[in-house]
């Protein structure tokens, strides 16, 4: 009977903030240290959170590649899984509770971002619908590199291929006649636009698409870990 991987999470934890988190936290500071150096700095709370709404904007794609890259691959090229799953763990359960860690990662980043820049304004400002774009976002893109790291090592770098390809899809898409090509491809790929900081926050279907597409990224991964062997076809 498989156990509940409950007891790797502090161990997962204590990776992803020595890892990621460490690198989130550094870019932070390097923030707060900047703000100290300036001296027109922005003082009204909407400014303050425009300046946090930018910078999350630049960060985040990369922040969630960063979290799951090499989530399950790493472990297949370097043999891990044979020590994780010596005991009876779930690798479904295991691989989704590091996804879920990761997540939670990267939207601390929104809080531990806007108390730095807070330290210099005096103004914390961290926007509710900033941790749901993020969070939109990361159930995406981040469900398309747990996919991939079943299939292949690089996993990141096909998530950001597509994710780059589908930002200039979309771009050729809003032209009065982009093409029947470019409107099937649009279709096709996930719907990253929706998750742009920049744009306001989707409702009803428009919301449901990119919910659903990343749900169902996020079950083919565990799909794909449940019933393919870890190890097998040449993925490590």
């Amino acid at each position: 009977m498989s156990r509940a991987p409950l007891r790797y999470a502090g161990w997962m934890a204590r990776d992803i903030a020595t890892g990621p988190g460490a690198i989130m936290i550094a870019v932070a500071l390097l923030v707060t240290f900047i703000l100290w150096r300036m001296t027109n700095i922005p003082s009204s709370h909407g400014d303050v959170s425009g300046l946090v709404r930018a910078i999350v904007d630049q960060a985040a794609m990369p922040f969630v590649l960063l979290a799951t890259g090499g989530m399950v691959s790493g472990d297949l090229v370097n043999g891990y899984y044979r020590s994780y799953f010596s005991r009876p763990v779930s690798p479904v359960a295991y691989y989704l509770q590091r996804w879920l860690l990761g997540a939670a990662a990267v939207l601390l980043f929104i809080p531990i971002l806007a108390a730095g820049i807070a330290l210099r304004t005096g103004t914390f400002a961290a926007p509710a619908a900033l941790f749901a774009k993020v969070g939109l976002l990361y159930l995406m893109l981040g469900g398309l590199v747990l996919l991939a790291s079943t299939l292949t090592r690089r996993d990141w770098i096909v998530a950001l291929v597509i994710y780059v390809f589908q930002s200039i899809l979309h771009s050729i898409a809003a032209a009065p006649t982009p093409g029947a090509t470019v409107r099937t491809l649009h279709a096709i790929l996930p719907p990253f636009h929706a998750a742009s900081v920049k744009a306001p926050m989707p409702e009803g279907a428009a919301l449901l698409h990119p919910l659903l597409y990343g749900l169902g990224l996020v079950l083919a991964a565990l799909a794909v870990i449940r019933w393919r062997p870890l190890g097998s076809g040449g993925r490590a």
